[in-house]
C-alpha cells in the first residue's frame, strides 16, 4: 500500500519547480536535457490542449510631455496644435 501511495504521489510532482533569485528565475525540469554551447532551446512546461485564447493588441500611440503640459485640462491638452506630433510607434 505505502508503495502504491508513493506512486501516486510521484504523479502530481509538477514538471517543473520556478524559484526566484534577484532579478532571475531558475527553472528545475524534472527531465534531463542538454543545451550545447551558445545554444538557445525552447522547453515545454505545460501542455493544455483545449484552451482557448484571445489575442488582443494595444496601442497607446500619443506621447504626452507631462513637463510641457503640466496643470493643463484636457480640453486644452487636445487643442493645442503640437498635440500628437510626437507619438509612441509600440504595440503591446
Amino acid at each position: 500500500m505505502a508503495s502504491q501511495m508513493v506512486a501516486v504521489g510521484a504523479a502530481f510532482i509538477p514538471p517543473v519547480t520556478e524559484k526566484t533569485f534577484d532579478e532571475y528565475h531558475l527553472y528545475t525540469l524534472e527531465r534531463t536535457t542538454t543545451l550545447r554551447d551558445r545554444e538557445t532551446k525552447q522547453v515545454e512546461f505545460i501542455r493544455a490542449p483545449g484552451v482557448g485564447t484571445k489575442q488582443i493588441y494595444i496601442y497607446d500611440g500619443v506621447k504626452i510631455d507631462v513637463n510641457r503640459y503640466n496643470g493643463w485640462g484636457w480640453d486644452n491638452i487636445r487643442n493645442d496644435h503640437s498635440y500628437g506630433a510626437e507619438s509612441n510607434p509600440k504595440v503591446w
